[in-house]
């Protein structure tokens, strides 16, 4: 006698699940392989002139709890750590539109909340991810360049 295996029941090690991660000029994504749980920062660049901000415009992760999320977020930070300024836009470029914007990431900022969730359980989770207070952006929680 067979059993189908309903997929809440099965024992799923997320830590072993690739992730994929989109990198651009004005916006940089990692998710988990398979499953609706992304992590998405944009080069705040791409509306104003300031070089090497960056805003963190999600973190969605299905399930919770699991430890997904600062997976996700430690990629995101990791691939943001490689921008450094050498990056330019070269269709922009081509088209005689040289700004000089570029890749360049200094800092990340969040504003926790949002989408119904809970600010304070969001405000510990970035916390623990190497987020701070910055009297310069009240109201959000900042990642800078090591």
């Amino acid at each position: 006698m067979s059993r189908s295996i309903n997929r809440s029941e099965a024992k799923i090690d997320y830590n072993t699940i690739d992730l994929q991660v989109v990198d651009t000029l004005y916006h940089v994504a990692a998710s988990l392989k398979g499953h609706r749980s992304v992590a998405e920062a944009s080069n705040v660049s791409a509306w104003d002139n300031s070089q090497g901000a960056w805003y963190l415009n999600r973190v969605k992760v299905e399930p919770e709890g699991k430890g997904i999320g600062s997976r996700l977020l430690r990629k995101l930070q990791e691939t943001l750590l490689d921008h450094k300024g050498d990056v330019k836009d070269n269709f922009r470029a081509a088209c005689g539109q040289t700004d000089g914007r570029t890749d360049r990431f200094d800092i990340l900022i969040v504003e926790p909340g949002g989408y119904g969730s809970d600010p304070k359980r969001l405000n510990k989770f970035y916390k623990r991810n190497g987020f701070v207070e910055d009297a310069a952006y009240p109201g959000a929680l900042v990642w800078r360049r090591p």
